[in-house]
């Protein structure tokens, strides 16, 4: 039987909390609340959702959907420089892979 993908779905948050990516195990469902659950993760683990985030985040469930059998771990941001107050500043970079 077939899982739920939210059962197969965490987020990965580096020990700096310098970036944080989206992994898919192998074996899941594909449903229309996963997105939603996804960036519910996401900022969870206090990662801001922005816009091109929420773009990745749709465009990896759409590959996913395409290859179910395959683990997908995506980059969802990526830090770059500390920010003085506000902590890591975080950038998009996206990769597929298992």
């Amino acid at each position: 039987m077939t899982r739920p993908l939210t059962e197969l779905m965490r987020i990965e948050v580096a020990d700096d909390h310098m970036s944080a990516s989206l992994v898919l195990e192998s074996g899941g469902q594909p449903g229309p609340l996963d997105a939603p659950f996804a960036e519910s993760l996401l900022t969870s683990h206090e990662v801001p959702l922005t816009r091109e985030r929420s773009a990745t985040i749709r465009r990896a469930l759409e590959q996913y959907a395409l290859n179910p059998g395959e683990t997908q771990r995506v980059q969802i941001a990526f830090g770059v420089e500390p920010v003085h107050a506000q902590g890591p500043r975080l950038e998009l970079r996206t990769r597929r892979g298992a």
